[in-house]
Order: C-alpha cells, then structure tokens, then sequence
C-alpha cells in the first residue's frame, strides 16, 4: 500500500509496510505516547491529505521527528534489557530503512513546498 506519493515524476514512496511494522513496537512501557511507531505513517498520511505541499512537507518533518524517538526508545530498551542484542540490531536496520525512504520523500517534497 503506498500512502504518500511525491509529486508529478517522481517514484511513489512505499512506506506504510514499513513504518507499520516498525510501528507494532512495543514502546509503551518507555514513552508516555504509547505507541511512538505509530505516529510515523500516521503522520504521513495527515500530510498526504492536506491541501498544500508545504503542510505535507511539515507533517513529512513531524515524522522523521518520531522515527528518531523510536530509535531512542529501541536502544534505551536495550540498554534496560528489554530487548537482546538481536531484536535491537533488526529493529535499528528497519528503522534506518525507513529513515532512508523518509529523507528521499522529504527531499523530493521540499522543493516543491
């Protein structure tokens, strides 16, 4: 399923697998926002359905912005020994994944804001 597109010539973003797979983290016993995973595709699509690219561009921000409270909350579960050694390396290699297509969307979308 594809959430978000960049505009006019450019690749659509794949992002939802992703970032709800990243979302179905456990982090509730960590942040007072239970799921922060969450919010990433959601706040993607928020943008998405905006009128303006510059709101899209925002929300794209918003975004990025929560995947790197995940990746806090990932290595602050390691190091309370939530998770081992294994979970954390395969939860931070999807959440640079996901951080890597993120940039590519916000930069695609930035000049167009």
């Amino acid at each position: 399923m594809v959430i978000a597109k960049a505009g006019r010539g450019c690749d659509d973003y794949d992002i939802s697998d992703a970032g709800l797979r990243l979302a179905g983290i456990r982090t509730d016993s960590l942040s007072p926002h239970g799921h922060a995973g969450g919010s990433v595709p959601s706040n993607i699509a928020e943008g998405q359905a905006r009128y303006s690219r510059r709101e899209f561009y925002h929300f794209l921000n918003i975004a990025r912005g929560s995947l790197a409270e995940v990746e806090t909350q990932i290595l602050l579960a390691n190091d309370l020994g939530y998770l081992g050694a294994d979970q954390t390396s395969v939860l931070v290699d999807k959440s640079s994944e996901l951080g890597r297509i993120l940039n590519g969307l916000i930069a695609a979308t930035k000049s167009a804001a």
